[in-house]
């Protein structure tokens, strides 16, 4: 089979909350998930990005590096996101998560 390591992101969740306080009203989004290795070599400086939009422009972007040394075969890294927008874009907002790495 193919030699190049293939991320993944398993157990995706996202969690979007229209919340108040006395001044405001916000939408709190909180991303979970795992980066998973699902290929047989070492995935060299590999990193997660979720990108925000409402919807078609893109409004923000996240990202985690894992390290240069990277994730192993079969192995998986927590990653986790927290953001708050202004209020009435929870329902508009659509994420998108996607795993890189420079040898994929």
């Amino acid at each position: 089979m193919g030699s190049k390591p293939k991320l993944s992101i398993k157990d995706l969740t996202i969690d979007k909350q229209e919340k108040r306080s006395i001044w405001s009203s916000f939408c709190s989004v909180d991303i979970k998930g795992l980066v998973k290795n699902e290929g047989n070599k070492e995935a060299r400086s590999p990193y997660v990005m979720c990108k925000y939009y409402v919807g078609d422009k893109l409004i923000d972007t996240d990202r985690k590096d894992f390290g240069w040394s990277g994730i192993y075969p079969n192995a998986e890294e927590p990653f986790s996101f927290y953001k708050s927008f202004d209020s009435g874009s929870c329902e508009k907002l659509r994420i998108e998560c996607e795993a890189y790495c420079k040898n994929c």
